[in-house]
């Protein structure tokens, strides 16, 4: 179980690593920011070249659904890595194993 875990990188504040802006980011079209208005992101350029403005919105989309679903996708990789290993077709989150 824990040992599986050892070397996902913690994401709160600490000397080397400080913590990302909180979730849920929004999408602004050409850039990522949260609901206030902050910006966490700009996808107007790659590699000092401006993008098309298809490829801005699809990135700053791309950017919003991976981060919102972190941590839903995260527990769940917890859930299933916990699952009891003698029991090959256990239903996570179901409370069987």
């Amino acid at each position: 179980g824990a040992s599986y875990f050892s070397s996902f990188l913690p994401m709160e504040n600490t000397t080397t690593s400080p913590a990302h802006t909180l979730t849920p980011w929004v999408d602004n079209h050409f850039w990522v920011g949260t609901p206030d208005g902050t910006m966490v992101a700009d996808c107007v350029t790659e590699q000092n070249k401006i993008l098309p403005s298809d490829v801005k919105y699809a990135n700053a989309a791309f950017i919003v659904r991976a981060c919102n679903a972190h941590e839903e996708l995260l527990e769940a990789l917890k859930e299933l890595i916990e699952a009891d290993e003698n029991t090959p077709y256990a239903v996570v989150g179901s409370g069987r194993r």
